[in-house]
């Protein structure tokens, strides 16, 4: 999780310097871009971030320079109009140029660099991209063969594939909702709803444990321990699909093929909710979220 090696303080206080101007003129000319688009202003943000990220490289410092390097990728792909949500996308950028000269303050400090605190960020700038989350790899690695306590009565033989079908209507009508970011009580309130009743429908502990995991992230959402980032809501259109493969295949189709990299994500965003809800506090403390992401 870890770059490795010591930090030289005497470096990294000079490039933080001339990282944190350029930074400054970037987030100028962002602004200008989003008021009035102008291609040459994306042009010149691109080319102080290229600067940015090959100075972080020749300092050594990892995470920060894994950070400008999305960052960079992202404005490559709205140059290249790559991006459909391109609102998100700026945001996203706008939170990487303030969060950068932060976590290099935090360096400067004497603290080691660790990449995993910035995955959220990382996450959000890939999934703007329509990239895979990094959480999916080793710098988050929960123990994933742990599974929900059983129930204190068997779920009786429903039709599965029935009950998805109906169920999955009423998360995608709340999902539109969650993403257009329309009475988000209510709407995760459905999301809940839905996700209790597979839960309560479903055998295999497998399949259940998506949806116990999954149950989480929506408490941290209506508990607003969460925000609903541009990752977060890829994370639930995952789901949407999951929910589409049992309406037509069945529970065994997700028993076959268990969404191991969706749950893991999941558990990602539950480690960093500041929400403290019966699900959340018992997914914590069942994977030992606070001691793989201490400090969340």
């Amino acid at each position: 999780m870890a770059s490795g090696g010591s930090i030289d303080i005497k470096a990294l206080n000079w490039v933080k310097t001339e990282i944190g101007e350029a930074l400054d003129q970037i987030r100028q000319a962002l602004e200008t871009h989003v008021e009035t688009p102008d291609p040459a202003k994306l042009d010149f943000i691109a080319g102080h971030l290229h600067q940015i990220t090959g100075t972080l490289h020749i300092v050594e410092l990892f995470g920060p320079a894994l950070l400008a390097e999305e960052m960079e990728q992202l404005l490559q792909a709205l140059k290249d109009e790559h991006v459909k949500q391109k609102h998100d996308a700026f945001e996203v950028l706008t939170r990487g140029i303030l969060q950068l000269p932060a976590y290099l303050e935090h360096l400067s400090h004497g603290h080691q660099d660790r990449p995993v605190m910035l995955l959220a960020l990382l996450n959000d700038l890939r999934a703007a991209r329509g990239l895979p989350l990094l959480s999916e790899n080793a710098l988050f690695a929960p123990d994933l063969n742990v599974f929900p306590p059983p129930k204190t009565a068997p779920a009786g033989n429903v039709d599965i594939r029935a009950l998805a079908k109906k169920l999955r209507s009423v998360y995608q009508a709340a999902l539109v909702g969650v993403i257009r970011g329309k009475n988000l009580p209510a709407q995760t309130r459905k999301l809940a709803f839905v996700l209790a009743q597979l839960d309560g429908a479903c055998h295999s502990a497998p399949v259940r444990q998506l949806w116990w995991v999954a149950q989480g992230v929506i408490e941290a959402l209506m508990e607003q321990g969460l925000d609903t980032s541009v990752a977060v809501k890829g994370l639930l259109g995952q789901l949407d699909r999951q929910l589409k493969m049992m309406a037509e295949q069945g529970e065994a189709a997700l028993q076959k093929e268990p969404a191991k990299e969706l749950i893991k994500n999941l558990l990602f965003y539950i480690a960093q909710a500041t929400s403290t809800g019966t699900r959340v506090t018992e997914l914590k403390r069942a994977f030992k979220l606070d001691e793989l992401l201490p400090g969340a």
